[in-house]
């Protein structure tokens, strides 16, 4: 049969994929850790949401390593084609946690929706009832993209192992479609939350319930969900368009290819927009590099703190002094 060059074995790529599947576990497990080990952190539900979104995009960083190991140790390719049902294997781990992270995104738009309809009865809910339903929408919603995606797998070998070319059409058309729709309803909730805020800031009332926590999970969100729009729901366009002017396999695999490259960033940049003005991941992460460190720190005009020590302590002076002055010129950015 004839072979089309296949995206996933190009070398850029690979190397792409080891610098971003890094990053997506360690930064992400680093949410994980403080969830687990801060009982403050524990006290929203929004970083509750925080951690399940980090949850997700690890297995996509796990998803992302798979598919370098097979790129090391070689694709089950055979004279005849590749596997469509072993690609598809390979491939369900980023697949999944792609879907995960995008239902935190509906879930985080509608806990806001929630917060903002009573904000006096919305620090009564259950945390672990509310995390233990996604838990529960995760799950069916795995089985159900699984037996799908196996049982729609089209009959013979792929010229290609990306997900674009062994997929069946009906498989992309529902993931395209779904992840469009949903991006949709995501944008709709959140703008509809966000214009009750804007009636309730106005209420003198609803100053006495906190409303300016509320805003500012609001602007995490935002900036959340302008890279989740970006990085997630453009791309599919791109998929969709493809998909409907039926072109061959080899096209619709870059274009699969492109929507799984956004959608990794997105898993990285995510730490970044999660973390920015959260006390609690700042604090943690500034004990870990302080740790057995003589430090005298001093309070300047731009609130970083200067910090004097010995000589070789100046390497760790260096790297925390530098993480605490981006966190604080993003700060006065966004303010």
């Amino acid at each position: 049969m004839d072979y089309y060059p296949d995206p996933d074995q190009l070398l850029w790529l690979f190397v792409f994929r080891m610098v971003f599947a890094t990053f997506c576990i360690v930064l992400n497990l680093f949410l994980l850790i403080v969830f687990i080990f801060s009982r403050s952190y524990r006290q929203s539900f929004h970083n509750w949401l925080t951690t399940m979104m980090a949850f997700a995009d690890v297995i996509v960083g796990i998803g992302i390593f798979t598919r370098v190991f097979v790129y090391i140790t070689g694709y089950p390719r055979t004279s005849e084609g590749y596997s469509r049902s072993v690609c598809l294997t390979i491939a369900i781990p980023q697949i999944l946690g792609i879907l995960w992270s995008q239902s935190v995104m509906a879930n985080m738009a509608n806990d806001r929706l929630k917060a903002v309809k009573n904000l006096m009865a919305y620090g009564n809910i259950s945390f672990l009832k509310e995390a233990t339903k996604i838990f529960i929408e995760w799950i069916i919603v795995a089985v159900a993209v699984i037996l799908f995606a196996y049982l729609s797998l089209p009959e013979g070998r792929s010229v290609q192992c990306s997900t674009g070319s062994i997929a069946s059409h009906p498989f992309l058309y529902a993931y395209v479609i779904t992840g469009l729709l949903k991006g949709t309803a995501v944008l709709i909730i959140y703008y509809r939350a966000l214009k009750l805020l804007k009636e309730k800031t106005q209420d003198a009332r609803s100053k006495v319930v906190g409303i300016n926590v509320h805003k500012a999970v609001f602007k995490r969100v935002k900036r959340l969900l302008f890279w989740y729009i970006t990085f997630c729901v453009a791309p599919l366009w791109i998929v969709f368009v493809f998909l409907l002017m039926n072109l061959n396999e080899n096209i619709l695999a870059y274009g699969a290819l492109f929507v799984g490259m956004t959608a990794e960033t997105f898993s990285v940049a995510s730490f970044f927009v999660l973390s920015w003005k959260n006390k609690e991941i700042k604090g943690i992460f500034n004990r870990i590099l302080l740790r057995k460190s003589s430090i005298e720190p001093t309070t300047l005009p731009s609130h970083i703190s200067y910090i004097k020590s010995s000589r070789e302590d100046k390497p760790r002076m260096i790297i925390v002094t530098s993480f605490v002055a981006i966190f604080d010129f993003n700060n006065t950015y966004n303010d």
